[in-house]
């Protein structure tokens, strides 16, 4: 009788343990889903938004490639060729290591 409830006990264990086991990967997936999600939205939305920043530019393909970068990070573009940096903070506070404005 004792054998009996040490292995139904060691059963119930092992399959708590692949419970653990299965929230664990199923909250894994949503996370993978979820950043799939948004990397999604960066390469969709971004290049059209940096195209209409970078518009004015002199050098437009300097402008493409930070902005793209900036975008991917913050996942906003400020609207507009120059300025209103305040609609993305993100875009707005991110700094080179000397300390100057990165995304323009």
């Amino acid at each position: 009788m004792i054998m009996v409830f040490i292995q139904t006990y060691s059963g119930f264990h092992s399959t708590l343990k692949s419970y653990k086991m299965g929230r664990f990967q199923i909250y894994f997936f949503v996370f993978l889903v979820a950043s799939f999600a948004i990397m999604q939205l960066s390469t969709v939305k971004c290049p059209s938004a940096c195209s209409v920043r970078c518009s004015a530019t002199h050098h437009p393909g300097n402008c493409m490639d930070v902005c793209i970068d900036c975008c991917g990070k913050c996942l906003c573009v400020p609207s507009g060729t120059f300025g209103n940096k305040d609609e993305c903070p993100c875009y707005r506070d991110r700094l080179t290591q000397d300390g100057l404005p990165k995304c323009l």
